[in-house]
């Protein structure tokens, strides 16, 4: 059976974005922390590069390069690490309260420099339409088994040559009925704003089976 699809004129909607070609996506931001510091006694130097190691992991990063010189007792070491989260924290805060760890330890800050990377996707689309809708819910009956849904149940569904778009959600018919999508068109649309703007109350028309 054929059934008629209208659209539910409730929601028809200007787009305030129509015509626009790109979408922009935040990526997810990274936090790159490079330390440099001496200490005298590398014991003490290793005890707070095990703690800066450990601050990197709880902001989910982990140490993209470490060197460590040794130069007798004292140790000279450099860490780069990348972060997942923390973008939003006061790494300000942080970095000055590592300066004081490590000079309170007997250490001496060479650099620490955290950078903050905030990346974005841009995505290329077809243009936005002008105007945003959505069709009314229509109860349909599968010519296979018979039984009645609304249908948006329908499923979709492709076996490599194929693409089908009315499969019954029930006995798993391909085609179990056909729809007719109604198109919407600039006169349809400007009316239901009219009418919209207007404070009418424009229900959907029912569907009926052709």
């Amino acid at each position: 059976m054929r059934y008629f699809i209208p659209i539910d004129r409730k929601t028809i909607r200007r787009n305030p974005i129509a015509g626009e070609t790109e979408l922009i996506v935040p990526g997810v931001p990274t936090v790159t922390l490079l330390v440099a510091f001496f200490h005298p006694d590398k014991r003490i130097g290793q005890d707070i590069y095990e703690g800066l190691v450990t601050l990197i992991a709880f902001f989910d990063g982990e140490v993209v390069s470490s060197d460590v010189h040794h130069e007798g007792d004292a140790c000279k070491y450099e860490i780069s690490s990348v972060m997942l989260s923390g973008a939003d924290v006061d790494w300000t805060r942080i970095s000055n309260s590592l300066k004081s760890i490590i000079a309170a330890a007997g250490g001496h800050v060479i650099d620490l420099c955290p950078t903050i990377r905030r990346p974005v996707h841009r995505h290329r689309h077809a243009p936005i339409p002008l105007y945003s809708y959505d069709h009314a819910a229509v109860e349909v009956e599968c010519d296979e088994c018979g039984e009645r849904f609304p249908h948006t149940d329908l499923v979709s569904d492709d076996d490599g040559e194929f693409y089908c778009k009315t499969i019954c959600p029930r006995c798993g018919a391909w085609g179990c009925c056909e729809l007719d999508m109604e198109r919407l068109t600039e006169e349809i649309a400007e009316a239901a704003l009219r009418a919209s703007a207007g404070g009418e109350d424009h229900e959907a028309q029912g569907a009926v089976p052709r």
